[in-house]
């Protein structure tokens, strides 16, 4: 899974629905880390190079993680990935 969202610039939703699938696609280290409850993973790309996956989980919220929340979690995280492209762009211009 991650190797998918580093090639691709991606947000999953993992819901009861999905999450046995998602997580047999997380290393056994990792999947011990996650939300019972629904949880969101998003690459985040600057330009086109993939910097980090990001988590996001409202464990103990009343409600969890829904469509609203991944909305505005792909916003944010196209909003820094943007951000950092620009950050890369003036370093590598500072360089020269």
């Amino acid at each position: 899974l991650f190797f998918r969202l580093y090639e691709k610039q991606g947000c999953i939703l993992v819901t009861k629905e999905n999450r046995q699938r998602i997580k047999s696609m997380l290393p056994g280290s990792y999947s011990r880390y996650v939300s019972d409850h629904n949880y969101l993973m998003m690459s985040l790309f600057a330009g086109s190079k993939p910097i980090a996956i990001l988590y996001a989980d409202r464990e103990g919220q009343h409600g969890g993680v829904q469509n609203f929340h991944q909305e505005k979690f792909k916003y944010l995280s196209t909003a820094a990935g943007l951000c950092l492209k620009k950050v890369y762009k003036t370093r590598a211009g500072a360089r020269k």
